[in-house]
């Protein structure tokens, strides 16, 4: 899964009293970013696993009619 997933990161410090800081900036916005994105990522996999099990109760029923339509038929011609 991609919470034990490690990625490489460069940042370059550019010249000047401001480099570092701005790096620490950086740094900070890219771990909120990424912190939010796994956060969305958490719900919207729930979000498809209810999904995924409303379509498999729907066909479910679905293949429970059929079942039941078939019995009618050779009902029917018996």
């Amino acid at each position: 899964m991609a919470s034990n997933s490690i990625i490489s990161i460069s940042f370059k410090i550019a010249d000047g009293a401001d480099g570092l800081k701005k790096l620490t900036v950086d740094a900070e916005a890219l771990r909120k970013v990424m912190k939010e994105t796994v956060d969305i990522s958490i719900g919207l996999k729930k979000n498809i696993i209810n999904f995924a099990a409303l379509c498999t109760g729907i066909d479910s029923v679905s293949n429970s009619f059929n079942n039941l339509q078939k019995c009618f038929v050779c009902a029917l011609w018996k």
